[in-house]
């Protein structure tokens, strides 16, 4: 191709025809500005695509890190349910003051100690801030990912940001514990304790540092639900808004 347009100029030029030649020299310009013009387009439509099916894997993988902390929730969720039956056992026995067997008492001491902790997979999330959260091509979609993990989570998880035995009910736990009314195998640097022995069921209901120790229980109990439940409802609803824009791009 190229050896048949330089024909075409050599004999113009040999004619000595400079009109024809001008307008060939145009026309040769022309297409060249055309060539670079549709190999720009071309590379555009590629990394169009190329970010296009970047977007689609990283809210496939935050969907999947939705589903995933929802689940969790549920996790968490039972758990605050068996701690509350257990406190509020614990409080009926001592409020109808009905006699208890002792491993009865232990066992729901045991459920009362479950440990409840607030771990979310932030992984895909950071990987896409890390590239650019411009790569979520849909404002509305991206404001919704960034406000999830950057306000409600935090704001959730402030909470636990403390020991779970905090302020009174650390002192009471630590207190009943040295004069052997809690027996316990405790890892102080973890906070992750379990009932070590049987307790005495009535030496235990009698105390009313334990009574107050389970009372605060039940309130942060309300308190880590309600955390939970929001997280759980904003993930799925979340998780669905992604469904439904990858279904239309």
């Amino acid at each position: 191709m190229l050896r048949f347009f330089r024909q075409i100029r050599q004999k113009l030029i040999e004619q000595e025809n400079m009109r024809k030649y001008v307008w060939y020299a145009l026309g040769e310009i022309l297409l060249v500005v055309i060539g670079i013009l549709i190999a720009l387009q071309i590379n555009n439509w590629n990394e169009q695509r190329i970010d296009q099916n970047y977007e689609t894997t990283i809210l496939l993988q935050i969907k999947e890190s939705l589903q995933n902390d929802v689940e969790y929730s549920k996790n968490q969720l039972a758990r605050i349910s068996r701690k509350r039956e257990a406190a509020n056992f614990i409080l009926d026995t001592k409020s109808d003051q009905v006699e208890i067997s002792d491993t009865l008492f232990t066992e729901k001491a045991g459920q009362l100690s479950l440990t409840i902790s607030m771990k979310f997979n932030k992984a895909s999330y950071e990987a896409l801030k890390s590239i650019g959260l411009d790569k979520i091509r849909d404002n509305e979609l991206r404001l919704n990912i960034t406000n999830f993990y950057e306000v409600e989570i935090p704001q959730h998880l402030e909470i636990f940001e403390e020991p779970v035995f905090e302020g009174r009910n650390t002192a009471i736990f630590f207190q009943l514990i040295d004069e052997n009314i809690i027996r316990t195998e405790f890892q102080k640097d973890s906070l992750n304790w379990k009932v070590g022995g049987t307790y005495d069921a009535g030496k235990m209901i009698n105390d009313n540092r334990y009574m107050e120790l389970v009372r605060n229980e039940i309130t942060m109990m309300g308190i880590y639900e309600y955390k939970f439940n929001a997280i759980k409802e904003d993930a799925v609803e979340l998780s669905s808004e992604i469904d439904s824009y990858l279904e239309i791009n």
